[in-house]
């Protein structure tokens, strides 16, 4: 119903395996994900560059909304 151009999702705890199949369904350009280690789950961030650009900088996200030019 709504299309979304960014989504992060904390303590995913979803394997580098089972990503990689699930990415393509979700209906994003990019992604970047931080694998779980023992029990603590992996960040995941999808995105699409339609109308924001986002860069990962280590571990912080700088996001530029095109639309109303302005970076969050």
């Amino acid at each position: 119903m709504h299309k979304r151009n960014l989504i992060f999702l904390l303590e995913t705890l979803v394997n580098d395996n089972n990503f990689c199949t699930i990415l393509p369904l979700m209906g994003f350009e990019l992604y970047y994900f931080v694998s779980p280690a023992n029990h603590l789950g992996g960040p995941i961030v999808l995105w699409n560059n339609g109308n924001i650009h986002a860069s990962i900088l280590a571990i912080h996200m700088m996001v530029h909304d095109t639309k109303n030019a302005k970076s969050l």
